[in-house]
């Protein structure tokens, strides 16, 4: 018989470190202690992986301010606008934007809108862009993603990735346990697997 367990890490987690109904069951199916206690590990450590992951985009998310307007992102609407060092047309342009770039506000002067850039220009990591060159979104309207910078998003992913390849490649062929899936959520982080006894 073959019963398939597909539930998020800390739920696996929880059933392994404290209620450990599995055990019986795997016990009736004469799984090796061992083998439990292995895979019991690996869980821990895709746990520990999104643990980690939620406090680095948490702190990213609790980084970014939002302006008392609001607003939350602006799209940029015109073919091409110009990012400043400051909130005025006499202040450097720093970076040129494009028509459907999305950027998180930081803060509002007058017509002009502070935002996070996603890599640094010239030394900044933000810049003013006109009010008339973009189309505000309140927070409410937009999706948080868009605040998360490739240097938070891309390490997770790839963190992820790996863990849920070296797991399936552990226990390809293994007697007693089968890896038969992963998904990956990235707001907020998550990693579930998906494993059966055989």
């Amino acid at each position: 018989m073959t019963i398939v367990w597909g539930t998020t890490v800390k739920l696996i987690v929880l059933i392994f470190a404290i209620i450990m109904p599995i055990s019986s069951f795997a016990q009736s199916q004469q799984i090796p202690k061992s083998v439990l206690d292995d895979l019991a590990r690996d869980l821990s450590q895709v746990n520990q992986a999104v643990l980690r992951a939620r406090k680095l985009q948490d702190a990213q998310l609790l980084s970014v301010s939002q302006p008392e307007q609001g607003v939350g992102v602006i799209t940029v609407t015109n073919t091409s606008t110009n990012v400043h060092a400051g909130a005025s047309d006499h202040s450097a342009t720093i970076e040129k934007v494009v028509k459907g770039d999305t950027f998180p506000v930081i803060d509002k002067a007058g017509d002009w809108y502070a935002i996070g850039l996603p890599k640094s220009a010239d030394g900044l990591n933000a810049g003013w862009v006109n009010a008339a060159n973009v189309v505000p979104y309140t927070t409410a309207n937009w999706d948080i993603t868009g605040k998360l910078t490739r240097a938070v998003l891309d390490p997770v992913i790839a963190e992820f990735t790996t863990l849920a390849a070296e797991m399936k490649q552990k226990w390809a062929g293994n007697e007693y346990v089968s890896i038969t899936g992963f998904s990956i959520s990235i707001v907020p982080p998550d990693l579930s697997v998906d494993f059966y006894f055989k």
